[in-house]
């Protein structure tokens, strides 16, 4: 059952990390 949540977790990690980091380095550039 820990499975699951932790692959759904894993995902919307993976989608949101490079999000954020996108977001920051645009911030940093401007």
């Amino acid at each position: 059952m820990a499975t699951a949540p932790s692959v759904s977790y894993s995902m919307t990690v993976r989608l949101e990390v490079p999000a954020s980091g996108t977001a920051v380095s645009q911030l940093t550039t401007a």
